[in-house]
């Protein structure tokens, strides 16, 4: 996730910039719905950067050896999943897409928290806050992301069975589809 406007400028600094310009607004309208996206940016932001220190905090408590084996299990598939280069439900699906980044990550973050020791994940959060400050970035899962590929070719491969099966069982006119499906 980056939390960085198109030109590269932290989007919180611009809200202020934007904010505190010397010049009055147009109309009071305005202003106010201005204010309120600003305000609303400013929370998606925020929220934004607890998921990553929180997800961090996980990777770290999952490498605790205070942590219990099944809850590491259970992190390793959350952190795996956050940290992956790619979804298991692609972002331009529309409403499906955001589904897993908006309900199935914080859900399986929950989960996870509640099963890790209050004092390993006090520790884990400091040192992710520690690590933040740094400028220190999480590593990206790339076995995580190869999990999600074969899934995907796995269905692909699934369909292209069923659509195979579908066009030869159909007598009306299929014939010819699949000729041309099976010499590919």
């Amino acid at each position: 996730m980056s939390d960085r406007l198109p030109s590269g400028r932290d989007p919180l600094l611009a809200a202020e910039e934007g904010h505190h310009n010397s010049t009055p607004p147009a109309d009071a309208e305005s202003s106010s719905s201005t204010s309120a996206v600003h305000r609303a940016w400013r929370w998606v932001v925020a929220k934004a950067r607890e998921l990553k220190a929180e997800v961090l905090a996980l990777y770290l408590a999952m490498d605790d050896p205070r942590t219990p084996w099944v809850t590491r299990i259970g992190a390793a598939f959350v952190v795996g999943y956050a940290l992956s280069p790619l979804d298991l439900i692609p972002d331009f699906i529309p409403v499906l897409g955001l589904l897993d980044d908006i309900i199935l990550l914080p859900l399986g973050i929950w989960l996870v928290r509640m099963a890790i020791p209050a004092e390993v994940l006090a520790d884990a959060r400091e040192r992710a806050a520690g690590m933040i400050a740094r400028g220190e970035r999480p590593p990206v899962n790339w076995v995580a992301g190869a999990v999600v590929v074969a899934i995907w070719l796995a269905c692909a491969a699934w369909a292209a069975v069923a659509l195979r099966g579908w066009l030869q069982s159909d007598k009306e006119g299929g014939d010819a589809i699949a000729a041309a499906v099976s010499g590919m």
